[in-house]
């Protein structure tokens, strides 16, 4: 419109042009809201809407990537800033981590990186690779996984660190997260850290209202998504394998990483 323009407030927040812009979040809550209609179904049936599944080539698979690389790349600095982890030298991120792996470059300056992911969601690294700025060749390879960890190679099955982003929530039936977990395991070398972003609630009393509202955000995203509280969690990696677990919480409480080493 002729004579309306942002604010300095706005410009910072919602322009793209910005590390700052919110305008990606924004976006996605929109999408969110047009699917409130379907969320009662999808609760009752257990089938994510169409509009919010990462899986679906015709939904806003787009959307999401941006928002979450948009969400973790604060949150991610604020983890490189809290966490203990090892001296990484190569790291397996997927698509919506590419943001989280270009704060790890620039902490690990001799680390480099291998995206893997579905085929449509590799398809959009390269520009999210270009918006973070990360460097070329620091990557060491980007390769298209089918969805099954067992199945799936990743690049050179050995990292000292993997990053997983809300594996816990999707298919809990088929254990979905804790395969995951046991093949983050096994392409780790000896003390290197495996990360998960999941939604973690408190062991005792009542769920904190932004705790709440990202578990909503799960169920959205993913209906048969379970709750997990810190001890449920630990419980779950030392199972498998990991040591010394940490929950990290990030952004005032917003969100949490749950870290854990191989010994």
């Amino acid at each position: 419109l002729r004579g309306v323009r942002l604010t300095a407030f706005g410009e910072l927040f919602l322009s793209d042009e910005t590390a700052y812009s919110g305008r990606p979040m924004l976006e996605l809550m929109g999408e969110f809201a047009n699917a409130y209609p379907q969320v009662e179904d999808a609760l009752r049936t257990g089938v994510t809407p169409a509009a919010l599944d990462v899986q679906n080539t015709n939904g806003s698979y787009r959307l999401f990537l941006s928002a979450v690389n948009n969400y973790l790349y604060w949150a991610g600095h604020e983890l490189l800033q809290k966490a203990t982890l090892p001296n990484i030298r190569s790291c397996i991120v997927g698509s919506m981590g590419v943001s989280f792996s270009a704060q790890l470059l620039r902490l690990f300056p001799a680390a480099k990186v291998t995206y893997g992911c579905l085929e449509h969601l590799v398809a959009e690294i390269p520009q999210l690779c270009q918006h973070y700025e990360v460097p070329p060749a620091r990557i060491t390879s980007t390769h298209t996984h089918g969805g099954d960890p067992q199945a799936d190679e990743w690049g050179d099955e050995s990292f000292d660190l993997v990053f997983l982003t809300r594996k816990m929530i999707v298919e809990p039936e088929s254990e979905f997260g804790l395969r995951f977990a046991r093949k983050a395991f096994d392409v780790l070398n000896p003390g290197g850290a495996v990360i998960l972003w999941e939604t973690v609630h408190p062991n005792r009393g009542k769920t904190p209202l932004p705790c709440a509202m990202e578990a909503v955000f799960d169920l959205t995203a993913s209906p048969k998504a379970p709750s997990r509280t810190k001890k449920c969690f630990e419980r779950l990696l030392s199972d498998v394998g990991f040591s010394n677990i940490e929950v990290v919480p990030c952004l005032a409480g917003q969100t949490s990483f749950v870290v854990g080493t191989k010994a």
